[in-house]
């Protein structure tokens, strides 16, 4: 599924996993796993992603949120702005 000057959003992510659903089932009968951050495109729990997920036996996986203090390159701009206030 190819988007050109398109947002991405709730739908888009909605008709992109059917999409998806529908091309490993031809080829795949173990079903698969999707992993999601908590991006709001992915919804809530109990939502319509979630629902859909949960009755057509699609694994999903939660990427861990978003941390800062654990991306290296977080940290040397941190350093590179401290630097730079200080001159």
């Amino acid at each position: 599924m190819m988007l050109e000057n398109e947002t991405f959003d709730a739908k888009s992510f909605m008709a992109f996993l059917r999409a998806l659903h529908n091309a490993v089932r031809k080829t795949n009968r173990f079903g698969f796993a999707i992993l999601m951050d908590n991006a709001s495109i992915h919804g809530t729990e109990g939502g319509e992603v979630d629902t859909y997920c949960r009755a057509n036996q699609i694994s999903v996986i939660m990427n861990i949120n978003y941390r800062p203090d654990f991306n290296g390159i977080e940290g040397f701009w941190a350093a590179a702005k401290r630097r730079f206030r200080s001159r």
